[in-house]
């Protein structure tokens, strides 16, 4: 064990590095761009445990939206409330450390290298990589035994292993319910990908390419237009069952209410943004401005104007979509 002059920080010095060390980790973590504290957060960060709080339990109430649709008019309100729905949901928290210690000052004095600010420097980045290991295992569903490629990590004495973590998922529990959900969605969006890249580079798809590109031409060579319209028609609408199919599932109730125009604008801006003309492009669309959204509650009050205008500078610079970026790269060579 190499030894340093760290320990000769007085706590005063200790509590600031300190403070400094985990600010550079935050700021290096990938997974902290999608916290935060507010209602467009995809992971809520919580900073409301007190020193004085024992134990290494937090129970957090959640509470449901309200889902009936009201009472209209004069209609009686009187007996007719909806009751709140709230949920209960244990986190274990635990703390992770790590030092790097030096023989003394005379071994600091004589390196080019500066101990402090290398160690926090090293020690920020380890932080930052040690988080972003747990999320993307603890989002996997991958115990801690394992890294982020899926290698075993090697077993060190009690303490000393991530799996030691008092909120270190337990593999030998079942998936849940919603993880399941999540898997059974993610299995269908491949399988329909790969069913719709199937059809589009088959004859019917390329006989709907020509029906879009110019129908008159299709239609005076042959192609039967209306057999052609009445298939996509059929084959969206089944695609578009599906994705209702898991709606319902997921939400347990549906209402007219529950879709709007706004969700029909959504769908339309996630192909233009992806890219029409290709079957990636409205799966690509989505994630973008999905997760654009959320990235950007940052901005605060600014969030609906920058995320607006970053809509209409894509389409008016990639009328085709950001897809169209691999045509253009493919022609300039």
């Amino acid at each position: 064990m190499a030894l340093t002059n760290f320990a000769a920080l007085t706590s005063e010095q200790l509590t600031a590095w300190g403070k400094k060390f985990w600010h550079h980790a935050r700021t290096n973590a990938f997974i902290t761009k999608f916290t935060g504290t507010g209602v467009n957060a995809m992971i809520d960060r919580t900073t409301e445990l007190k020193k004085s709080t024992k134990g290494n339990r937090a129970v957090i109430t959640l509470l449901a939206d309200m889902r009936t649709d009201g009472v209209m008019g004069d209609a009686q309100l009187e007996d007719n409330e909806e009751a709140l729905q709230s949920f209960e949901t244990v986190i274990l928290f635990d703390q992770i450390r790590n030092a790097n210690r030096i023989a003394g000052r005379m071994a600091d004095q004589k390196s080019v290298v500066h101990f402090r600010s290398a160690s926090e420097s090293a020690l920020g980045y380890w932080a930052a990589d040690r988080i972003d290991q747990m999320a993307f295992l603890s989002l996997s569903s991958i115990p801690y035994t394992r890294h982020t490629n899926g290698a075993l990590r090697t077993v060190l004495p009690t303490g000393q292993n991530l799996s030691d973590l008092e909120f270190a998922p337990d593999p030998s529990v079942a998936p849940s319910a919603n993880r399941c959900f999540y898997l059974m969605a993610a299995a269908l969006m491949t399988l329909s990908y790969l069913v719709l890249w199937r059809i589009v580079n088959s004859r019917l798809g390329h006989l709907c390419r020509s029906l879009q590109q110019n129908e008159e031409l299709a239609s005076s060579i042959g192609v039967n237009t209306a057999m052609l319209r009445v298939l996509a028609y059929s084959i969206s609408s089944f695609f578009g069952g599906i994705a209702g199919a898991m709606f319902v599932s997921i939400s347990q109730s549906v209402y007219p209410s529950s879709f709007v125009v706004t969700d029909s604008v959504n769908f339309m801006l996630y192909c233009f943004v992806g890219g029409l003309g290709y079957v990636f492009g409205p799966m690509l669309g989505t994630l973008l401005l999905y997760f654009g959204w959320d990235l950007l509650s940052i901005a605060k009050e600014y969030q609906l104007l920058i995320y607006s205008g970053t809509m209409i500078a894509l389409m008016l610079i990639l009328p085709n979509g950001v897809l169209s970026l691999l045509d253009k790269k493919e022609a300039g060579k």
